[in-house]
């Protein structure tokens, strides 16, 4: 009887001891492991990604003439924001401001050409597709960067529209215009912190704008027709992006 009440008062309390001992690493190593994963930049779906970037934009020609612009120059500011409905698709809105100034000159000093400013603001949509780069590499092809195991690649696409005002030199305000247009994207997201990260992107965009022709014999016009064109741009940009 002694040895049995005694077996009782010695084999719980080491069981327990036992059960306390090798418990206690299992439950630390998961807390490490979720507060690392609650430390890296990762996209999850119900996240918000959103951010900023500026890009300007000069050009000139070396060939030009009174139709022709010599040169324009060109400043947008943008924003926009994305809802991830998966871990690997988000959509949303996107908005932005334009200004661009062209140089309208005429070599032959035959015409004078006047000068034009816009005004535009950019509206529309774009859906993207991210993933990690540990998803498509082995984790030994990235090393030992945790940067690289974070960073997401991305494509994404979308429709706009810009609204513009121009001003002629000489005519002052035109009626406003409202052109269609439509973008795609790829590039790479860089974390820099737990929610911030640069991104790099290859962007390509185009726009539809309307042209109007006049054929002219003996000073007058006798024809006149309009003629639709597409025109495209290829840009290479650096943006900071934010998560939520």
């Amino acid at each position: 009887m002694y040895l049995r009440q005694n077996y009782h008062r010695i084999v719980f309390p080491l069981a327990f001891l036992l059960y306390t001992l090798f418990s206690y690493p299992l439950l630390a190593q998961d807390t490490t492991r979720s507060s690392e994963k609650s430390s890296v930049f990762s996209i999850q779906q119900g996240t918000i990604l959103t951010g900023f970037s500026v890009e300007g934009i000069t050009a000139s020609r070396d060939d030009f003439n009174h139709e022709f612009e010599r040169s324009f120059s060109r400043l947008r500011f943008s924003v926009d924001g994305m809802y991830f409905v998966s871990d690997r698709i988000g959509l949303g809105p996107v908005i932005g401001y334009e200004y661009q100034y062209q140089d309208f000159e005429d070599p032959s000093g035959f015409f004078n050409p006047s000068d034009r400013w816009n005004w535009s603001l950019l509206y529309g949509a774009k859906i993207g597709w991210y993933v990690p780069f540990k998803r498509l590499f082995a984790t030994n092809a990235l090393g030992e960067s945790r940067v690289l195991q974070n960073a997401h690649l991305f494509v994404n696409g979308g429709v706009n529209w810009l609204w513009t005002r121009q001003k002629i030199e000489s005519r002052g305000k035109l009626e406003p215009e409202n052109r269609f247009g439509y973008q795609l994207g790829a590039g790479v997201l860089v974390p820099v912190g737990k929610r911030i990260s640069l991104e790099w992107k290859l962007g390509w965009e185009a726009r539809r704008k309307n042209y109007q022709y006049g054929v002219i014999r003996n000073g007058q016009v006798i024809r006149e027709f309009d003629e639709t064109r597409w025109l495209k741009e290829f840009s290479i940009g650096l943006g900071l992006k934010v998560l939520f």
